[in-house]
């Protein structure tokens, strides 16, 4: 699959969140960060050609975006979420598909900036995993790329 871009199209880009009344804020090198969950459909089967690297002929091309990725805690919960869309073009029309994940957990006293980062990279796998059977889903009603006839002269 061609990732013809990579958008994070979140209202506040360098916002995270609020852990213990303190803004989260997001990774200072924020394209290395969303290229980082598109290579986690690597993990998953399905291999990603990020902008700039040669892709197959046959690949499908699509739009990557982070429509949000939020973080915040209430006494000793945290709760991440994240929603992801693809935007893939046929014939001159867009069609959006969205994938969503969520992590809530009970951190007791441990909480620590670790802990929302795994919140947030368990709601990001999760919303992974939904996109993956997608895509999965999608090439099976596509069917094989055919083999090229010798015959033809």
């Amino acid at each position: 699959m061609i990732i013809n871009e990579v958008v994070d199209a979140r209202p506040n880009p360098e916002h995270l969140g609020v852990y213990a009344g303190q803004a989260i804020r997001a990774p200072a090198d924020r394209a290395a960060w969303l290229n980082n969950m598109v290579r986690g459909l690597d993990e998953r089967g399905v291999t990603p050609i990020l902008p700039g690297e040669s892709p197959p002929e046959s690949a499908p091309s699509v739009r990557f975006v982070v429509e949000k990725a939020w973080i915040a805690n209430a006494h000793d919960d945290i709760g991440a979420g994240v929603l992801l869309r693809l935007d893939e073009v046929h014939d001159g029309r867009t069609t959006q598909f969205r994938f969503r994940g969520a992590k809530q957990k009970m951190v007791y006293f441990s909480a620590d900036v670790s802990k929302t980062e795994t919140a947030l990279n368990s709601a990001v796998s999760e919303a992974l995993d939904a996109m993956t059977l997608h895509l999965r889903r999608r090439c099976l009603r596509i069917g094989p790329i055919p083999a090229p006839s010798s015959a033809a002269h």
